[in-house]
């Protein structure tokens, strides 16, 4: 069931971005403490001025409070000796000029006691600050950049080429809060696992980041209440053979407002799921893979995965288009339930289910539910729409629409209609109730391009004159969409006399 509310959205926060990229070094500097003149820092303990070396980020973290900001005269790099280690509650604000930098020796920061998670945890924030060049080494786990086991905040920040096994940016076994920053270029290619992403934590929320061009994939995530929303995760890479280009989750993971573009993996080269997945007024786009370019929804049955999980997935309002895959280029799901409702799967190409294919769990059904969605313009050898295979898989109809064919490989897979759905130009996925309209001619269905029709997605509207324009009994409108009722641009249906087909109201 969509967990759709918006109580757990954070205030978007007004604050200055990161400095320019760090130029020059810091020096060594004095070390005074907070309250002291000359080298030492000004202030009292809650907000301080520290020398901008690294014995004066050490003795701002011993201090602690803040926000502590530091004299740095311009852009400075500071080259760390060793990981600094942080034990207390600090606020540490590099206001856009200091750049700390692990030298490609050492890790970053260390945060709290990775692994030992208590409800007193320490409590840090990191603001305008750029965190560089941290390595972590085999066989540690990961964090180059940041190893986190307490309450971390990551405000305007920017973490780039750093190297690790896993987490390559951040590794976080405490709560990790990440707005308004940049983690990019951080690289996981020696990882002995899929876990050489960029980001990997237990109990996440991203707010109006971007997570780009890392090397062994974007963001894992394992936890059981995690935010994405307003972010951009692009260029993300995968290692060989592994999965989740941009996002690997195997916990319960609510993405709003995102766009997912041009990442690559082996299963899903803009995610790959085993855990209870929400995707709302999102775009999954331009991805890349061998089974599901798009999305991959995992088989929680198959034993030989890292990370348990249940496989469900649930897509509104969002649009998966321009993914491509050896099989599934939007979707690819062998997944225990799924649910997409007033979406779009336009433009996907593969050589079986262009734009969505489906195979049957391991040792129980699957069944996927399309409800006001739009299914258009895909490609393949077998099921340009949609292709499935198995003895179990289920696909339910209500207000659907299918331009392109459904092609069923082997086994006994059920396509049941819930009514007022439309197929063209042929009559493949067993639309057979009074309200269906099988076989219909493109001219007569007169869909237009993919573009931007309003809302947060690019959708098809239907234009005038088309059969989609009032198509839904008033009963199949009511059961197939949550209330309120609406399309994908949050438009309330019906706009006519009735409900149109597919995820478009018609307007005049």
């Amino acid at each position: 069931m969509l967990r759709f509310t918006f109580s757990f959205l954070l205030a978007v926060l007004s604050l200055n971005g990161c400095g320019d990229e760090a130029n020059s070094s810091g020096g060594s500097g004095g070390t005074g403490g907070a309250g002291s003149g000359g080298d030492g820092g000004i202030g009292g303990a809650d907000s301080a001025v520290w020398p901008c070396t690294e014995q004066g980020i050490r003795d701002a973290i011993t201090v602690g409070g803040g926000p502590n900001t530091f004299l740095c005269n311009g852009p400075t790099t500071v080259v760390t000796e060793a990981p600094i280690q942080i034990d207390d509650d600090v606020i540490l604000d590099g206001e856009g000029k200091l750049t700390v930098d692990g030298g490609d020796d050492h890790r970053v920061f260390v945060v709290g006691t990775p692994g030992v998670i208590a409800p007193d945890s320490v409590t840090v924030e990191f603001r305008n600050l750029n965190i560089t060049r941290g390595f972590a080494e085999l066989p540690e786990v990961g964090g180059g950049g940041i190893l986190s086991g307490g309450q971390l905040t990551i405000l305007n920040c920017e973490i780039t080429h750093n190297r690790a096994s896993g987490g390559s940016g951040i590794e976080s076994f405490g709560d990790l809060n990440i707005q308004g920053s940049t983690i990019s270029q951080n690289d996981g290619t020696w990882a002995i696992s899929h876990l050489g992403v960029a980001i990997q934590g237990e109990a996440l929320t991203i707010t109006d980041s971007t997570i780009s061009d890392n090397v062994g994939g974007g963001v894992s995530y394992r936890g059981t209440v995690g935010y994405i929303r307003d972010t951009t995760i692009s260029g993300n890479e995968a290692l060989q053979d592994e999965y989740g280009g941009g996002i690997a989750n195997a916990g319960d993971l609510f993405i709003w407002n995102t766009v997912i573009a041009g990442n690559e993996a082996e299963r899903g080269g803009g995610i790959w799921n085993r855990g209870d997945l929400s995707l709302v007024d999102s775009t999954v786009a331009e991805n890349t893979g061998g089974e599901g370019g798009g999305i991959y929804n995992a088989d929680p049955f198959l034993p030989d995965l890292p990370v348990s999980g249940v496989g469900l997935l649930n897509l509104h309002r969002s649009t998966v288009s321009g993914n491509t895959a050896e099989r599934g280029g939007g979707i690819y799901t062998v997944g225990l339930w799924q649910r997409i409702t007033n979406s779009t799967v336009s433009g996907n190409s593969a050589n079986e289910g262009g734009g969505i294919a489906m195979a049957g769990t391991k040792e129980g059904p699957s069944n996927l539910t399309l409800a006001n969605t739009t299914v258009a313009d895909n490609a393949a050898t077998e099921g340009s729409a949609i292709w499935a295979l198995g003895e179990s898989p289920e696909f339910r109809f209500v207000g659907a629409i299918v331009a392109g064919s459904c092609h069923e490989a082997e086994g006994t897979v059920a396509w049941v209609s819930n009514g007022s759905n439309i197929e063209s130009p042929g009559d493949t996925c067993n639309f057979s109730e009074m309200s269906d309209q099988p076989g219909v001619a493109p001219d007569a269905l007169k869909l237009g391009s993919l573009g931007d029709n309003g809302g947060f997605t690019e959708t098809h509207a239907p234009e005038a004159g088309s059969v989609a324009i009032d198509a839904m009994l008033p009963e199949d409108c009511t059961l197939s969409l949550p209330e309120p009722l609406g399309d994908q641009r949050y438009l309330n249906r019906p706009v006519g006399s009735a409900c149109d087909a597919g995820s478009v109201e018609f307007e005049e």
